[in-house]
């Protein structure tokens, strides 16, 4: 699937005409002009209304979030309870931690606290040497 025929060429008109994904990257280190079109092609904004689900154990976590606006809160279930592991907001990552790497379910949860303007950053398997 091609992110560019779900969002169009204007997909970062709201943002100066590139992914803020750009500059946090940038804040510590140079990017060539390709490095900036990969991530303008592969990451796309997102919004999340309050109290919705981002990834959980039936929701595959395909990507990490820059979280612009708002706040997520990763937790797990005992029984009713939802345990809190971790919370992120303004200016951080997000995304269910525990199979980063692999397609394996997952016990846990990231769930909007607030509504949730984000940046989606795909995350690719390594590949095996």
């Amino acid at each position: 699937m091609n992110i560019e025929n779900i969002y169009g060429d204007q997909k970062w008109t709201d943002f100066g005409g590139k992914s803020p994904l750009i500059a946090v990257f940038k804040s510590f280190h140079g990017l060539s002009p390709e490095i900036e079109a990969v991530i303008n092609e592969q990451t796309f904004p997102v919004n999340f209304g309050k109290n919705k689900h981002v990834a959980s154990p039936l929701k595959r976590n395909k990507y990490i979030y820059l979280i612009l606006k708002g706040a997520v809160h990763g937790y797990i279930k005992t029984g009713n309870n939802k345990i809190t592991t971790w919370i992120a907001a303004e200016n951080e990552l997000a995304g269910t931690m525990r199979n980063l790497w692999e397609d394996i379910p997952t016990d846990e949860y990231v769930e909007t606290i607030e509504n949730v303007l984000a940046i989606a950053i795909p995350h690719i398997k390594p590949v095996k040497k």
